[in-house]
């Protein structure tokens, strides 16, 4: 919390309740981590929030297995690249309230209801991830949990390009204002 230019390297988090690691008004370079046996509910892999003032921080070749959201970056400036998130129960992946972030080159697999998420105002570039299986949420009355690989919402752009998407019954989708626009 405040931290400036701190590199998380080789961390493994095991039985979190909330978040695996969390980072708040904070500039950060986690690499090489893992986030698994999540043992509640409600934890997100990995979450990095309210740092747009500061330089971006930088989530790679990290793996966030289970939990509600792999990946969270709410109002801040990001690079989400290389990562491996499985079995989220909300959101693979999600960038939201007002950030810049590029996501690229990541595997999302099995998500419930929505593979990567860019929402409220984001800015997004989102290159060359491999979304796969990403699976409705029946239990849901929500239209946007459909199954989608990706979706941009609320007055978000989103900018895809190389992107392979696969077995998503929603496929792409742009939600309430929100554009997205296919290189």
């Amino acid at each position: 919390d405040g931290a400036k230019q701190v590199l998380l390297e080789d961390g493994h988090v095991r039985g979190a309740t909330l978040d695996g690691i969390n980072v708040r008004r904070s500039q950060v370079r986690i690499h090489d981590c893992s986030v698994t046996d999540f043992q509640g509910e409600y934890g997100q892999g990995i979450d990095i929030s309210f740092s747009a003032d500061l330089p971006p921080s930088v989530i790679e070749n990290c793996e966030v297995n289970g939990g509600q959201e792999g990946i969270y970056a709410n109002s801040v400036n990001a690079l989400i690249r290389e990562n491996r998130v499985f079995d989220s129960t909300l959101r693979g992946i999600t960038v939201t309230e007002m950030s810049m972030a590029t996501v690229e080159s990541n595997d999302v697999e099995r998500a419930l209801g929505i593979g990567i998420f860019c929402s409220d105002y984001s800015h997004c570039e989102i290159h060359e991830n491999d979304v796969r299986a990403t699976r409705a949420d029946h239990s849901s009355s929500d239209g946007m949990r459909a199954g989608y690989a990706i979706v941009s919402h609320y007055w978000s752009k989103a900018t895809l390009r190389d992107n392979e998407v696969a077995d998503n019954p929603g496929g792409i989708k742009a939600f309430a204002h929100a554009h997205i626009t296919i290189e």
